[in-house]
């Protein structure tokens, strides 16, 4: 699937939530919608797999001028079913007319088709006393529409690309015009975190890339990617980049708690200034993030928080005493708070991967081939294949929550 084409929208770009981030594709990109783009207030959205041909439906325009579905094919159109006696169509028509004002009419069109019946004169009326300025007045014809279109309940929308095939639906009023949201990623300078921001990158998301020296990395575009510079246990900093992050891109979607570092010394060889940072870094940094962004993903009843820790979050070890204690921290906050805020929507998973290999042993002050001593030889993944892991997650239908998963190479005996 093409990424959204930078330059379709006037402005600043509008992505949209869920189903209606598609509308920003070009004629000639339309496919399947990626589940990534399916979150927030759009985890309803119902995909079409594979897109399918809309079925032909008359209707009447404000004149009661007949037209048809089979005749607007050449652009993009949201068909929404409603009725000015529906409550939810009458709380959702506003943001239709938001977003029919953000995008350009000769490439999208949001359609509108009152089912009023014999109480069709209420619509004019009511499109004015609600400031309806950029839809048109629609009408469905013999009340065919819903049985025509199989559906069960209003409002319904009904998403089409320019080649007349449904590509998913939404049952029920939906907010159209609320940003997508924006996937944060502290300890995203290199390492895993590096590898996730490219690997969420591919996948459209908008980013917020967070870490101590954080610079731009190349291959990401620039227009969805934000940067921060911050230490993940100074709190106030932490918050600032977020949401500056936020005013651009929406309330955050998904948290990758991936900010960490080891010391594999024995204990006895750690100063306490070492072990303090381990536990500043690990679990205070993962509890300040967490903190930023959970009160607002209860509230939307939406949202994800994946805990990057370690498979020694489940395993003792005579060596990385501080990090083993501060992972141990990780999960059981991780497994609490699923607790507390899984009922309301909000995801929270903990991956625990065996060695990954990335420059973790530089903050040790040692070489690879020592870092690798140190704990064994034993094998070690690569940082991207744990991301293809961490991104599945993250893709699978907001209802289903892997709580806890360990990555391991499979010649491994840790």
């Amino acid at each position: 699937m093409a990424y959204p084409d930078r330059d379709f929208l006037p402005g600043r770009r509008v992505v949209l939530t869920g189903a209606a981030a598609a509308v920003a594709l070009p004629a000639t990109a339309w496919a399947e919608i990626p589940k990534s783009l399916v979150t927030g207030a759009m985890a309803r959205f119902k995909p079409a797999r594979p897109p399918k041909p809309m079925p032909d439906l008359e209707f009447l325009d404000a004149d009661d001028k007949p037209l048809r579905l089979a005749n607007l094919t050449g652009k993009a159109r949201l068909i929404n079913l409603w009725a000015t006696w529906c409550a939810p169509c009458v709380k959702e028509m506003p943001s239709l007319d938001r977003l029919q004002a953000a995008l350009p009419r000769d490439k999208f069109v949001v359609l509108p088709i009152s089912l009023d019946g014999p109480s069709k004169a209420k619509v004019a009326p009511f499109y004015k006393k609600q400031g309806l300025t950029n839809l048109g007045i629609y009408y469905d014809k013999g009340r065919k529409a819903m049985s025509v279109l199989d559906v069960s309940l209003l409002p319904t929308s009904i998403l089409v690309d320019p080649a007349g095939r449904e590509l998913g639906r939404i049952e029920g009023d939906a907010d159209w015009d609320t940003p997508e949201g924006i996937v944060v990623i502290p300890g995203a300078s290199s390492g895993i975190g590096l590898a996730l921001a490219r690997a969420f990158a591919k996948e459209g998301n908008a980013l917020l890339l967070i870490a101590r020296h954080m610079k731009p990395v190349d291959g990401l575009p620039a227009d969805r990617t934000e940067y921060a510079e911050a230490d993940v246990a100074d709190y106030p900093a932490l918050e600032r980049a977020i949401r500056d992050a936020e005013q651009k891109f929406g309330k955050t979607a998904c948290l990758i708690n991936s900010a960490g570092m080891a010391d594999a010394r024995a204990f006895t060889d750690v100063e306490p200034e070492a072990f303090s940072h381990e536990i500043d870094v690990n679990l205070k940094g993962t509890l300040n993030a967490t903190k930023v962004v959970i009160g607002d993903m209860q509230a939307a009843k939406s949202g994800t928080i994946i805990n990057i820790s370690s498979v020694s979050d489940r395993k003792t070890s005579p060596v990385a005493v501080g990090y083993t204690a501060s992972k141990y921290a990780v999960r059981a906050a991780g497994e609490s708070l699923r607790e507390a805020v899984g009922m309301q929507g909000v995801r929270v998973i903990n991956v625990a991967p065996a060695y990954i290999k990335t420059n973790i042993h530089k903050g040790m002050g040692i070489s690879f081939d020592e870092y690798c001593r140190l704990l064994g030889n034993p094998d070690f993944l690569e940082a991207e294949e744990l991301a293809e892991i961490v991104l599945y997650c993250w893709k699978l239908p907001p209802t289903i929550c892997i709580r806890d998963i360990v990555v391991a190479p499979t010649r491994s005996g840790f």
